[in-house]
């Protein structure tokens, strides 16, 4: 009887111990991306400890062209690069999002809240799905070489966006 009452009691104490957005929602989640035209190179780079601020320098952890969908590890920031011969490269962040709602179950229960920021659960990718049309880039009639400056800013939100600036050669 008392092996019945302690297997009991260690059941619902783990029980007590797991996340609700751990067991729930899981510690990964899908993130889709799509570009105009299609076929584009696309990599991921965790950016959680960007030092140096450039993001090639990130080790990639997911590559793939588009369309695509990948599971990518929730509670981490992603820089996003999207690539096609002839067009304009975007990068896009993925951040770690609002709070999932289901989390809201664990009340109270400290250790629950813990289990779920510490797997990741605790939050949603924002955005889940990134759509781009890609600008071509194009050079200048005449056979003159045109160099381009891709320029990222990021808000103070910390949306990224990049653009494209044409760069005129100085003459003598």
């Amino acid at each position: 009887m008392l092996r019945v009452i302690l297997t009991s009691f260690t059941v619902i104490a783990l029980m007590g111990m797991a996340g609700c957005a751990t067991l729930f929602k899981g510690s990964s989640a899908p993130v889709s991306v799509n570009s105009v035209p299609g076929g584009a190179k696309v990599e991921f780079r965790s950016s959680d400890r960007v030092l140096s601020g450039n993001v090639a320098e990130l080790p990639v952890v997911q590559a793939g062209l588009t369309p695509m969908s990948v599971k990518l590890a929730k509670g981490k920031e992603y820089t996003v690069t999207i690539s096609l011969e002839g067009y304009q490269t975007v990068t896009r962040l993925i951040a770690k999002g609002s709070v999932e709602t289901v989390a809201f179950c664990n009340m109270l229960n400290v250790a629950a809240w813990a289990i779920d920021y510490a797997t990741g659960s605790l939050f949603k990718h924002e955005p889940n799905t990134i759509n781009v049309m890609l600008q071509k880039v194009t050079a200048m009639s005449g056979g003159d070489e045109v160099i381009y400056a891709f320029l990222t800013i990021v808000d103070e939100d910390g949306k990224q966006s990049t653009t494209a600036v044409e760069m005129t050669p100085l003459t003598n």
